[in-house]
């Protein structure tokens, strides 16, 4: 098996010697890629080229030393099959943050773990391949093997897994350079108003000894990223302002932290191209979801 870039065998906080689970990637769905991918380059990333799924539907990705934020659109709806719920959420929503996916370095027994830990995993789908054009101008096929997650924390977005089993055809060097100076998303905000749940959902995911909780929040540390459960009514303070929590109480996807190299270069790009941002202190900028396909970001040191 090829081993990820970024490999998560260690010793975790309960003291097991196992694969460790992080976040692999976040899916923000769109109904028109092209434009979703326009506006994250306005904001300074460097999306990579289209690249299309056998199953109808086509993505772009803005890739991280470990993670990345894939924009997933349809392609050729007659072949969507079990991805019809992506056109469904499209109908719903018009789009936007859809989908947290974890990192599996074995698919197969991950899909077992999960099973064993009543997590309800979905069919496993493997060995998909897409192709991708390098940067050098020659072709590679990346290929992957990935499972949603059920159970009820979850109902308006989907968790799952993913394994690559060719992460050079992914985490291509020249696609993680971004002009933003952007270089690692270090966590990911959910909304909900049901904690206990998401604490009993990511103690079977993560290991109780990796969350910590207060009153309003859940924190899920993993390898690559923590994942910030929030409830609605202190996204306000989370984001600025900017991450809508009057949209209702969740759960769903709000934003991604994101760590950049120098802050007065990120300054300098948004006022260059009439970006709005808003700061909040010395550590932290932050960009409303409206510029982003409906992912509110934030920007740290």
């Amino acid at each position: 098996m090829t081993e990820a870039v970024a490999p998560l065998n260690r010793t975790n906080r309960d003291g097991e010697t196992r694969e460790m689970r992080g976040i692999d990637h976040v899916i923000v769905g769109t109904a028109d890629l092209d434009a979703a991918a326009a506006g994250f380059a306005r904001l300074g990333f460097n999306v990579s080229p289209k690249m299309v799924h056998p199953f109808g539907t086509a993505n772009r990705l803005i890739m991280f030393g470990d993670s990345f934020i894939e924009l997933l659109g349809i392609e050729d709806a007659s072949r969507l099959g079990r991805l019809v719920v992506l056109r469904d959420f499209l109908r719903a929503t018009g789009g936007g943050p859809w989908g947290l996916v974890f990192r599996a370095l074995d698919a197969r027994a991950e899909w077992r773990r999960c099973a064993e830990e009543g997590l309800e995993p979905g069919a496993l789908q493997r060995d998909v391949e897409r192709a991708v054009d390098m940067p050098d101008g020659t072709r590679r096929v990346a290929r992957f093997s990935s499972f949603r997650l059920g159970g009820s924390a979850t109902p308006t977005y989907m968790e799952g897994f993913s394994q690559q089993h060719v992460p050079e055809a992914v985490w291509i060097p020249e696609w993680q350079l971004h002009g933003n100076g952007a270089r690692a998303m270090t966590a990911v905000t959910v909304a909900t108003d049901n904690l206990d749940a998401f604490e009993d959902r990511y103690a079977g995911l993560f290991g109780s000894r990796c969350l910590s909780r207060s009153d309003s929040r859940l924190t899920a540390e993993t390898p690559s990223g923590g994942i910030d459960a929030v409830e609605p009514a202190i996204l306000e303070q989370r984001f600025g302002g900017l991450a809508g929590g009057e949209a209702g109480p969740g759960p769903r996807i709000v934003g991604a932290t994101l760590r950049v190299e120098e802050f007065s270069r990120l300054r300098q790009l948004l006022r260059d191209r009439d970006v709005p941002f808003r700061l909040s202190g010395a550590d932290a900028l932050f960009v409303a979801p409206d510029r982003a396909c409906g992912l509110a970001l934030e920007f740290t040191p």
